[in-house]
Parts: structure tokens; C-alpha cells; sequence
């Protein structure tokens, strides 16, 4: 009896709502044209934003993106506290620079990277294989201030710039440690873990200084 009772009712309010949307009323209006959008209340491009940042599907595809990068291209890492004067971004260029004309080396330098530890010197070789008798280098390490200052661990990058005109230019990235403190950025025995960050920061570094060089006939 229940059941007969349930589907009674149920049938009669499916009936009402059908008469109300096939009845009309004698005072219901045409439909008008669409009206124009109301703009001023539409969001603006930073409620937009703030909406698809709140999206948890897009914060989760972002934070796998960022993991992704920094799996790829490392950590930056910050400026150590207690960084010496001569790595310290501040006066590497200015020390380098010094002892460069005290060895009376002659280099194209282009720039700087300072941007995180260690800082790079980037300069343009004439040379498009590095080896160890270039003339700057094998002066270098012939050079009393240049022994004085610096030790002998260096970092050197190199690679060949390939120029619009289809001219080659060799490709430099250079970074020294003064000679007392030749650790001061690692430590003597530094874990597998910080070599290979450092190692993938100076290829992503490197691949940014090579996307923003100038070659000399544009």
C-alpha cells in the first residue's frame, strides 16, 4: 500500500512540474534579445589567476613541474655567511680583474654570473678548443700573483658559440677559490648529494650564459 501511495505522489508532482513549464501565464513576456555582458562585474585577470592558482589539480601539476626542474637543473643554492672576500660577488671581478693585469693576461670578458655561489667569469676565447697551452692560461699558471691569490683547483667550463652569420666563437666559464680557502664553498669531503647539485647548477648556468652571448658580428 505504501509502495501504490509513493508512486502516486511521486507521479503527481512529475505532473506539476510539467504544467508549470508547458503553462503559460497571461501576463509572461517574449524572451528578449541577449543582453550585453555585464563587464563590471565580470573577474578581472588577477581574480582569474587567483582562481586557477586555487585550482588543486593545477597547485598539484606545478609542484611536480617544479620537482621535474629541480631534478633536471639542481638547487640554487644561497651565499654561505661566512663566503671569503676574494669569492665574495661583491669583489671577485674586481680581484680577478686585478690580478689578470698584474699577469698581464688579455681576455674578452663578457660578464659576470653572480647570481649564486660560486660566481662564474665569462669570457670569449679566440681559441675554439680549450687545451692547456692557450696563451692566457698557460701564462696564468706561470704567474706569481696569479699563484698568490688563487689555487690551483679552478673550475672551467668551455664549449663553441654558434653565431647567426655561421661563424664560431669559443666559450668560457671560469670560477677561482683564493688559495687559503679552496673548500670554502663544499668542505674537504662534501656529500655525493651536494656534488651532483653543483654539478647540474653549473650545466644549468652555463646553458643560461650561452643563450643570452653576444657574438661579435651580431
Amino acid at each position: 500500500m505504501r509502495r501504490v501511495l509513493a508512486a502516486f505522489a511521486l507521479g503527481l508532482l512529475a505532473g506539476l512540474a510539467i504544467s508549470r513549464l508547458t503553462t503559460r501565464t497571461p501576463d509572461a513576456t517574449e524572451p528578449t534579445a541577449p543582453q550585453e555582458l555585464d563587464r563590471a562585474n565580470e573577474p578581472d585577470g588577477s581574480k582569474r589567476r587567483a582562481a586557477r592558482e586555487e585550482d588543486p589539480e593545477l597547485a598539484t601539476a606545478r609542484a611536480r613541474i617544479a620537482q621535474l626542474e629541480q631534478e633536471l637543473r639542481g638547487k640554487p643554492t644561497a651565499w654561505p655567511d661566512d663566503t671569503p672576500d676574494l669569492a665574495d660577488p661583491r669583489n671577485y671581478a674586481r680581484e680577478l680583474e686585478r690580478v689578470l693585469q698584474e699577469c698581464n693576461v688579455q681576455v674578452d670578458m663578457q660578464g659576470y654570473d653572480c647570481t649564486e655561489p660560486p660566481c662564474y667569469a665569462i669570457l670569449r676565447r679566440n681559441e675554439l678548443a680549450f687545451s692547456e697551452s692557450d696563451d692566457w692560461w698557460s701564462t696564468l699558471k706561470d704567474c706569481d700573483e696569479w699563484n698568490a691569490t688563487y689555487s690551483k683547483s679552478v673550475g672551467l667550463t668551455t664549449d663553441v658559440i654558434h653565431c647567426p652569420d655561421g661563424s664560431q666563437e669559443g666559450f668560457t666559464m671560469l670560477t677561482v677559490s683564493p688559495r687559503d680557502e679552496p673548500n670554502w664553498l663544499m668542505g674537504k669531503e662534501p656529500d655525493r648529494s651536494v656534488i651532483e647539485n653543483a654539478d647540474k647548477r653549473r650545466r644549468a648556468r652555463k646553458q643560461i650564459a650561452m643563450e643570452s652571448w653576444h657574438c661579435k658580428d651580431g
